[in-house]
């Protein structure tokens, strides 16, 4: 999570990378919400994960890229 950018300085204001974003001068807030659990049973481990479960457009500040939309993932690992 990030909260509103509100003080940026004018090089940061007429950065492509952050001026995408602004709304009113500001770089809004965003949160999302990562979830992840596994569980191991002898030789067999299971593990999923939901990434950004509410889908939320958001970018790191000054990075230049979008963060990705919902992602799930699945794994099994079997040690022989």
């Amino acid at each position: 999570m990030a909260g509103k950018q509100d003080r940026l300085a004018a090089g940061d204001k007429s950065d492509v990378r952050i001026n995408v974003r602004l709304i009113d001068g500001v770089m809004p807030a965003w949160d999302i919400v990562n979830l992840y659990a596994g569980y191991s049973f002898k030789f067999v481990s299971v593990q999923i994960s939901a990434q950004n479960v509410f889908d939320q457009a958001y970018r790191i500040y000054a990075s230049g890229i979008d963060g990705y939309g919902r992602c799930m993932t699945a794994s099994l690992s079997v040690k022989i």
